[in-house]
């Protein structure tokens, strides 16, 4: 179980690593961490509320991309198309899932 957000980071090459904090029907909380990926495109039924903590990435979606720096905030809405293009060596977000009653 995670006790501090920035303790026991894991980073792999390969694909980012989720860490859930919190999880049940209707919340979830997740740490990723990533290192240089691209992720595959997400078609999630959950609402987002991603928090990018170190890093920079961009959040590409089907009709436009966002840039995003340490301590950017994104919403996304639930069937909103997208993927993580991650530019720094080493990134950190906080991912918040809620899920409609």
């Amino acid at each position: 179980m995670i006790e501090n957000i920035y303790q026991d980071i894991k980073h792999l090459v390969e694909e980012e690593v989720v860490d859930e904090i919190f999880s049940s029907e209707i919340v979830k909380i997740s740490r990723i961490s990533s290192t240089n990926q691209t992720t595959d495109w997400f078609d999630e039924k959950w609402k987002e509320v991603a928090i990018l903590l170190e890093g920079e990435a961009i959040i590409e979606f089907l009709d436009r991309k966002v840039e995003m720096i340490k301590g950017d905030i994104i919403k996304i809405k639930p069937h909103e198309v997208h993927r993580v293009i991650n530019t720094s060596p080493k990134g950190l977000w906080l991912a918040i899932y809620f899920k409609d009653k």
